[in-house]
């Protein structure tokens, strides 16, 4: 689709990546009706032969420009007008990949990375310039922070030297951010960078990898991860992030995953899931993950509801044993999906096993498994409602059927049997279903359910007995629409030829609604309060067998109520865990350290605030209730009075197990060993002095002991080699 409430559609059709090169061919068609005819385009044609087009992008600052890339004759094809006529333009480089600047539809990055090369345009593609080598990462800035003309770009100057550099004069002039980075992920206001240093004093020049975050670009600092003895992060994918959290997946050295949250004002990240499935380019563990091009982990984030994840993990490493959990706090906890209900309201059990649960289909099923079976669905023109493929069991063994929840994942029920792919179309109204190729083989039937999958109607879209093998069924983007297009090939033919069906389930709708078309539904975690981060929000929604095409936003709630705070709004802190009754106490001195850390730095006569060994859950709303228990009390400074602190913390804790403070002694002497060590080291490593001065000494808070800014210039890469 050119784009949302477009009615031009731009199909490519070609041969399979790993075909040979000589026979490689391509078509394009293009639809000006919303998918009822297509046209083979005729205008890629080159000096006596048909262009060979790998593939194409649509801007999305207007709607109407496209590129068509060439790769193989080093050509880009440009269209102004939806793909009717076309520009030519012959290329001095092989264009592997395009990146088009998200708000001006004249600048395009393209990147050749047959010579790790990039190039840009700022005419629409028409002419280019040569702008750097050795390039190994790039992207464009972002409209909210950055400079309109921002570049990032990750390339190496040596053998074993790679710089992350800024640029918003297309490298006339740029800054370096930082050294030593493998790559980046620009993502919302942050910028990650991942990076390999020595481990301080190692003697056999280890190279530990690190994960290091710039907030609303401001100086890098390095995250802190929890200690798992006898792992080492090997890579990081950023999972998820806002203004008030981040998510991230760590990548260990023994083939593991761990999904890890933590907040934008302290980058400290504690453990959220385990054993996350995962895929990594560099894996070596056939056994354990899938080894695929694509690096990412086996969670999914609900659309448009705050806090909502649905993730697979591994319940049984040795065993091979996946199962899926979901969470309604942004990863603080996790449990089991609820045993679905079948189509009599009756509870689905497992016959053998009574420890089983629901367990869905995530993208891993996609790469790993010789049947595709369809990832997790959900749309924020219909929120609240997830549809996939799952199975009912004590992992994820057995046949996938389909599994239907209307209220965010709070319940399910199983609405098909078989293996299917769906659809969500006119804002939830109208789900669609056809059987998959891989089980089903040839089918002239589509069905489509009006009340969210508790029945279904069938559809007939061939005529004369004939079968199609389908292989996709999409809808337009964003869900509002309730056409729904086919792609699929006779199954009774030896040639495969393309098939595309469009059924357009529009005219089962009236034009208008009226109130009694909407129902009004609330969205409430599994928790005992029934609040999803501190709030209880109402929603409106079509109702079942919903009779009216709606031009309402049903994105945004209708009330929203805070609730008052419970032990449930919030989690441990740093250096605080739970014990057998539920209350944090104390588990690592030098972690809880971090928590009070205003408390050794403020100066006397002043007030701090000081952990009670809670936090509140990351994006949190709740208001009052049982908050003095758990938020951080106001202190004097323990430079002050150290006795008034450790009184208030007694009382604040009340009969919970707790050290009654940090003595004084054991602080001094790690502060004495602690400068020794440092002293020998900089001995033997004179260079590293200055910089080290100003990366730790500089800089009293936590966070900042590990931060390198950017207007150093060369930000001590001695001290990192």
């Amino acid at each position: 689709w050119a784009g949302n409430d477009s009615r031009h559609i731009i199909c490519l059709a070609k041969n399979r990546p790993n075909s040979d090169e000589s026979k490689q061919s391509s078509s394009v068609y293009i639809s000006s009706d919303g998918g009822d005819s297509y046209k083979r385009s005729n205008v890629f044609t080159l000096d006596n032969q048909e262009a060979v087009i790998s593939s194409f992008y649509i801007s999305s600052a207007s709607s109407q420009i496209s590129f068509f890339v060439d790769t193989t004759n080093q050509y880009l094809f440009v269209s102004q007008n939806y793909g009717k006529s076309l520009i030519s333009v012959n290329l001095k480089f092989k264009p592997q990949l395009l990146m088009l600047h998200p708000n001006e539809s004249s600048k395009l990055l393209a990147f050749d990375n047959f010579n790790n090369k990039l190039w840009i345009s700022q005419d629409t593609g028409q002419t280019w310039k040569y702008l750097t080598n050795n390039v190994i990462q790039f992207a464009w800035g972002s409209s909210l922070l950055d400079h309109p003309n921002t570049l990032f770009v990750l390339k190496t100057f040596t053998a074993n030297h790679s710089s992350l550099i800024s640029s918003s004069d297309f490298l006339a002039s740029s800054s370096t951010l930082l050294n030593d980075v493998d790559k980046f992920i620009l993502k919302g206001d942050y910028l990650f960078a991942v990076r390999k240093s020595q481990v301080f004093g190692s003697k056999n020049h280890h190279k530990k990898v690190q994960l290091w975050i710039s907030v609303k670009r401001k100086s890098f600092e390095l995250a802190l991860l929890p200690d798992l003895e006898g792992k080492y992060p090997q890579d990081f994918q950023v999972i998820d992030v806002d203004k008030k959290f981040i998510m991230i997946s760590t990548i260990y050295h023994d083939s593991s995953a761990v999904l890890m949250i933590c907040s934008p004002n302290q980058l400290h990240f504690t453990i959220s899931l385990k054993d996350a499935l995962f895929s990594w380019p560099n894996a070596d563990n056939y056994n354990i993950i899938h080894k695929s091009v694509q690096s990412f982990t086996d969670i999914y984030k609900i659309a448009g509801l705050e806090g909502i994840y649905i993730a697979n993990y591994y319940r049984n490493r040795t065993k091979n044993e996946s199962a899926s959990v979901i969470t309604f706090d942004n990863g603080v906890n996790w449990q089991p999906l609820p045993l679905p209900f079948d189509k009599d309201e009756n509870q689905i059990r497992c016959k053998k096993n009574h420890d089983c649960s629901l367990h869905l289909t995530q993208r891993l099923n996609q790469h790993a498994a010789s049947i595709k079976y369809p990832p997790i669905l959900s749309k924020l023109s219909s929120l609240g409602l997830i549809v996939s493929s799952g199975v009912v069991n004590s992992s994820y063994q057995g046949t996938p059927k389909l599994f239907i929840s209307s209220d965010a994942g709070v319940s399910w029920r199983q609405a098909l049997n078989g293996d299917y792919l769906f659809e969500i179309g006119a804002f939830g109204a109208i789900i669609m279903a056809v059987k998959h190729f891989s089980k089903a083989g040839g089918t002239n039937q589509a069905i489509y359910s009006l009340d969210y999958g508790y029945s279904w109607k069938v559809i007939e879209f061939m005529d004369n007995n004939q079968t199609l093998k389908i292989y996709n069924l999409l809808t337009e983007p964003g869900g509002r629409s309730a056409v729904f297009t086919l792609f699929g090939a006779l199954s009774n033919s030896a040639k495969h030829d393309w098939i595309i069906v469009k059924i357009n389930m529009t005219s089962i709708f009236k034009p208008k609604c009226s109130e009694s078309d909407y129902q009004t539904w609330s969205l409430q975690s599994l928790s005992e309060t029934k609040c999803n981060l501190g709030k209880k929000m109402t929603f409106l929604r079509p109702s079942a067998n919903f009779s009216c095409l709606n031009t309402k936003n049903l994105e945004k709630p209708v009330k929203v109520v805070i609730c008052p705070c419970s032990r449930a709004d919030y989690h441990c802190d740093i250096g605080y865990t739970n014990d057998e009754f539920g209350h944090c106490i104390k588990s690592n001195e030098q972690n809880e350290f971090l928590s009070n850390q205003n408390l050794e730095t403020c100066s006397l006569n002043q007030t701090v605030y000081k952990t009670q060994g809670y936090r509140k859950i990351f994006g949190n709303h709740c208001q009052g209730g049982q908050a003095s228990s758990y938020e951080p009390l106001l202190v004097p400074c323990i430079n002050q009075d150290s006795t008034t602190v450790t009184s208030t913390e007694k009382q604040a804790h009340g009969n919970t197990k707790m050290d009654d403070g940090l003595s004084a002694y054991p602080i001094v002497i790690i502060l004495i060993i602690g400068v020794t060590v440092i002293g020998i080291y900089f001995f033997r490593n004179q260079r590293n002095l200055l910089c080290f001065k100003k990366n730790y000494f500089n800089s009293r808070s936590a966070g900042n002991r590990y931060s390198v800014n950017a207007s150093f210039g060369k930000p001590c890469s001695t001290f990192y080699n």
